[in-house]
């Protein structure tokens, strides 16, 4: 109460200020306070001058300013960027007639409007560069949108293109990518993540085979190219009949890529005629498919023994060597092989009848479970392993038939044993059957030819195994097939391994033969002779040495002989002989190659080809033939780039068709009555 007491008297005691007097409305105003009056004139004499500023054209580079003559005029601002397109202007804008108004607004304000922007954009396009066209391409939102969904449907596609040449890579049916793609959508659905999303489209036989052809085009395309490149090849050509009992013929060619001989498919054709002329317009169909349309490219051909492909007057070969003299004409070694064995067997009669129990073995099995059944309850009694008798179609002389005869070997006291059983048996025509093959089994001569023919068809396998690789050169041919016959040779004094194994198990007194274990076996038949007397291997080992020099006699002559001289196992060790080695063998390969060869190479030849002996003499020891020149031919040496043309050619020539059986092998197998 006190401070509001004190705060009162504060209040009253406060000398109060003296006020304003009012001033009545009708009292006229004195003169300072009087407005001044200012006429338009002196408006415009007084106000500031606004002119056009430099600066705006950094910030607005559109901009143009047209000056008049009088400074005291601010002049006219134009759009440049406007003016240049009219089409696209506003032609009311004052920017685009001309504007007097020297502010920022009005730039401002244009510089948003539509018709500005819509200008200005098409100057930024006719303006650019093809290098910021495409990055301004790249760059957009649907550029980019339209590029992440073609990637995602690249990658799908690649899925399924990958999963289509996976299973025909394998011989698998197309009727499997169905399957195979529905794993993918399963893992999708198991996985998730990143495990990518393939979708349900395409996912049928009849798109895997749109995939599977559009592969095989491309790599056909592929492959063409390459070929235009190859400067020799060999055309190799085989028959064959497909599941539809349709003629077919695989035609394959054989250059050198890179350094390395390629054996690759041209294509398979089917022919209208089987004569001599519809398999040559099979066999140039086949190669025009890949580009090969010049006939000089082809320094060699490779067929079978069959008469329409190596008769000597109409045959196959014969019709190509008139369209090209230069051609070398090769009959497959491997095929001559087998030719000169079953001309050897054919001279022993019993040999013949040794053949057909073979095949009335594997028949008698293969076509029953229960015989094999029965017999491997024989084999598990004697404790020994059983080897699988197979169809009988499967069983043929040389590679094929030593693994029906050392299935025999290991089986024979199992099968003796079945077949004893099978004969007592009341079933009339089975024990038929096996008492006849008991009956000729059992005999010592059968048994001792059994072994006779493991060792044989051990050094024949061997050989035919040679012939059937890729990387096999033509001049190796000749040593191969002597080193064959050596061996034969060396056999008619001193038997092989499984000839001494029966010789030193078999009883010719008592005609006791026992295997490996306790197992003992009565044979019949005649007393046999010792290995010494046995005039049946003397002449079955001679004919075949005989048959196959008379079946390779062609590589002794020219110009195949010619291609020995590259052959460094047979270069003389001396040196002055070695400088004079193999120069005729050049120069008649020179000779006989000369329309494909530069006049640089014809001339240079015999020189290169001393350098290039001097140059391999000291690497010929630890390394193959094959291995070496193909190292040549892919360094390409400068001193010996000539003679390389022809160890090109020789490379390139193919002593087999090897290939081509493969080919048929996995065309059956794609080609089934299913497809």
């Amino acid at each position: 109460m006190a401070l509001i007491g004190r705060i009162s008297l504060d209040v009253v005691a406060r000398p109060q200020e003296p006020t304003a007097k009012k001033r009545c409305l009708d009292e006229p105003q004195p003169d300072t306070l009087k407005r001044a009056k200012f006429s338009d004139e002196d408006y415009d004499a007084n106000k500031r001058l606004r002119k056009f500023q430099e600066s705006w054209k950094v910030t607005y580079p559109w901009v143009t300013h047209e000056a008049y003559d009088d400074d005291q005029k601010p002049g006219l601002m134009f759009c440049a960027t406007c003016r240049a397109y009219p089409d696209l202007a506003d032609k009311s804008s004052a920017l685009y007639v001309g504007c007097s108004n020297m502010r920022v607004d009005p730039l401002k304000k244009h510089e948003f409007s539509s018709a500005h922007i819509k200008a200005t954009n098409k100057k930024t396009k006719d303006t650019m560069t093809m290098k910021e066209r495409s990055e301004l391409a790249t760059n957009s939102p649907i550029v980019k949108a339209t590029k992440r969904c073609m990637q995602i449907t690249m990658n799908i596609l690649v899925v399924m293109f990958n999963t289509v040449y996976s299973l025909a890579k394998k011989c698998k049916p197309l009727s499997d990518f169905e399957t195979h793609m529905e794993l993918h959508v399963k893992n999708k659905k198991d996985i998730g993540g990143d495990y990518m999303d393939i979708g349900t489209n395409y996912h049928n036989e009849k798109r895997a085979k749109e995939f599977l052809m559009s592969i095989g085009e491309q790599l056909r395309v592929t492959k063409t190219r390459l070929i235009e490149k190859v400067r020799f090849l060999t055309v190799l050509a085989d028959g064959s009949t497909d599941s539809s009992m349709t003629e077919q013929y695989t035609v394959l060619v054989r250059y050198v890529s890179e350094g390395y001989p390629v054996t690759t498919l041209a294509s398979i054709e089917d022919i209208e005629n089987a004569n001599a002329f519809g398999v040559k317009n099979g066999i140039e169909n086949g190669l025009n498919k890949i580009g090969i349309t010049d006939s000089s490219k082809i320094v060699s051909v490779n067929f079978d023994g069959a008469a329409v492909m190596m008769g000597c007057k109409s045959g196959v070969s014969a019709l190509m060597k008139e369209k090209n003299p230069r051609i070398v004409l090769i009959h497959c070694v491997a095929h001559k092989l087998e030719l000169g064995v079953l001309d050897a067997v054919r001279s022993i009669d019993y040999l013949l009848k040794f053949e057909d129990i073979v095949k009335s073995i594997y028949k008698f099995y293969a076509r029953s479970t229960k015989r094999r059944r029965d017999l491997q309850a024989f084999a598990d009694i004697l404790e020994s392993e059983l080897l699988h008798y197979g169809d009988v179609k499967t069983v043929r002389w040389v590679a094929s038939k030593a693994r029906a005869l050392r299935a025999i070997q290991q089986n024979l006291f199992a099968t003796l044993g079945h077949l004893e059983h099978a004969a007592s048996a009341n079933k009339t025509e089975e024990s038929g059957k096996a008492k006849k093959l008991l009956h000729e089994m059992k005999s010592a001569r059968f048994v001792k030819y059994l072994h006779l023919m493991m060792d044989y068809l051990e050094i024949i396998t061997a050989t035919s195994k040679k012939f059937q690789q890729n990387k096999l050169l033509i001049m190796e041919v000749p040593d191969i097939i002597k080193s064959t016959t050596d061996e034969l040779t060396l056999m008619i004094e001193e038997p092989g391994h499984q000839t001494s194994t029966f010789y030193d198990h078999y009883d010719p007194e008592t005609g006791d033969f026992t295997d490996h274990g306790d197992h003992v076996m009565k044979l019949s038949g005649q007393r046999l002779t010792t290995y010494e007397e046995d005039n049946d291997k003397t002449t079955l080992l001679k004919q075949t040495v005989k048959y196959l020099e008379v079946r390779f006699m062609d590589f002794n002559e020219k110009p195949l002989k010619c291609f020995d001289a590259f052959n460094l196992n047979k270069w003389p060790t001396n040196d002055t002989e070695l400088v004079k080695h193999g120069r005729d063998d050049i120069k008649e390969l020179t000779q006989h190659y000369i329309d494909i060869l530069t006049d640089t190479e014809h001339s240079s030849m015999l020189r290169e080809w001393t350098i290039m002996k001097n140059l391999l003499r000291k690497k010929k020891t630890g390394i193959n033939c094959h291995d070496l020149y193909c190292e040549l031919l892919q360094t390409q040496p400068a001193d010996i780039q000539n003679i390389l043309t022809l160890v090109n050619i020789m490379v390139s020539i193919s002593p087999s068709t090897a290939e081509c059986e493969r080919q048929f092998s996995a065309m059956k197998l794609i080609k089934s009555c299913r497809r």
